[in-house]
């Protein structure tokens, strides 16, 4: 299966917009700039490799493991200094690999029903990012960003926020992550265990993909957590089934205050991040897709090395 890169995520994001077939609080975000010294993220050559997907079957039984203690990290807040266009790009890939020591849904020291869109928009401003700004007609106003990131962190090259905001207040933040290591589904599960449910879609022909590829979507809903991420790649159809293989796919996710109990309709109804309210019909339950429970998903493919992959039928 080929991994995903930009100019498809691109186009999958631009394909299911028409189509129907188809979160460490942060009361000064911007004293988390780096002071004298940087850490420079890792190189490619350290960064671990999966092996090649083995399709296989869900298991007969599996015995859950006990779920991971989320400890929040803390932060030292430090005067911002002025950046270079160096430093500030490893400024961006270091909040991508520990997301300023916030947990999710905290993003970059921005946790929704919290922080200020001041706040944020002044940190951004040091950046030298001034958003796109969009008032919707649910009585918010949508600002959209655009980073450039280092390759090693996330093979897209490019990625976009969007912070919806009421009263000036964040309510909810949409990011694209892409094939980024620390937002891996392997490493997502082991940070915070078992979703509350995982929902599946494929489809059974899409115009416009390469060589007969065929999207499939993946969303694992942490409601006691505040957030949704939908893991987006690329397989092939063989003999009415398709091999989902979800270890490396680009991910987005939707981050709001774990207060709301959002679902999935909610989320959609935002309507940021191609992800339209018509199209939740569309998605099935892990259950219902494979016959595979939660626990043993997160069992499955909380596994870092061995790369495993769901046989589901196609144009689920």
């Amino acid at each position: 299966m080929k991994t995903l890169h930009c100019q498809k995520y691109l186009l999958l994001i631009l394909l299911v917009l028409p189509m129907s077939l188809v979160r460490c609080k942060a009361s000064d975000a911007a004293s988390f700039l780096p002071s004298a010294t940087i850490e420079m993220v890792p190189s490619p050559e350290s960064m671990p490799l999966l092996d090649k997907p083995t399709p296989v079957h869900a298991p007969e039984k599996l015995t859950q493991r006990p779920l991971p203690t989320r400890t929040p990290r803390s932060y030292t807040p430090t005067p911002a200094p002025t950046l270079t266009t160096s430093e500030e790009q490893i400024l961006i890939s270091s909040l991508f690999q520990n997301n300023a020591g916030c947990q999710l849904p905290c993003w970059w020291g921005f946790t929704p029903g919290e922080t200020t869109w001041q706040t944020a928009q002044e940190f951004f401003a040091l950046l030298g990012e001034f958003p796109d700004a969009y008032r919707s007609p649910r009585g918010t106003v949508n600002y959209t960003m655009h980073f450039r990131i280092q390759e090693q962190i996330s093979q897209e090259g490019e990625i976009s926020h969007s912070y919806i905001v009421r009263d000036d207040i964040i309510e909810m933040i949409w990011a694209i992550v892409g094939q980024t290591q620390t937002y891996a589904l392997p490493q997502l599960l082991a940070n915070y265990g078992q979703p509350t449910s995982v929902w599946l879609r494929t489809f059974s022909a899409v115009a416009d993909t390469d060589e007969g590829e065929l999207p499939f979507f993946l969303l694992l809903h942490y409601q006691q957590y505040g957030f949704l991420v939908r893991y987006v790649d690329f397989t092939y159809a063989q003999d009415g089934q398709i091999s989902i293989c979800p270890q490396q796919a680009g991910g987005a996710l939707w981050l709001w205050s774990p207060e709301r109990k959002m679902t999935l309709e909610d989320i959609a109804y935002v309507g940021v991040g191609g992800f339209p309210i018509d199209e939740v019909p569309d998605y099935r339950s892990l259950t219902e897709a494979t016959g595979m429970s939660i626990e043993q998903f997160y069992e499955v493919f909380v596994q870092p090395v061995q790369q495993f992959c769901l046989e589901v039928p196609l144009g689920l």
